[in-house]
């Protein structure tokens, strides 16, 4: 039986997060990436994006 591999990556608009998330893109992972301002964040293939900054609890999505 094959896993699915699911991976949240934190800082993915520059830098090793972005390269951590396309890295782990291509060996099949399902990648959601956060970035602090999503209206100058590029996209990146097949990584979702949301806008999240850690510094601030306010900022970090909710789950009901």
């Amino acid at each position: 039986m094959s896993e699915h591999k699911v991976v949240l990556i934190t800082g993915v608009s520059s830098g090793i997060g972005g390269a951590a998330a396309l890295a782990f893109k291509a060996i099949g992972c399902q990648v959601f990436g956060t970035v602090r301002d999503i209206n100058g964040a590029s996209p990146l293939n097949g990584v979702a994006l949301t806008e999240m900054d850690v510094r601030h609890l306010r900022s970090m999505p909710k789950r009901e």
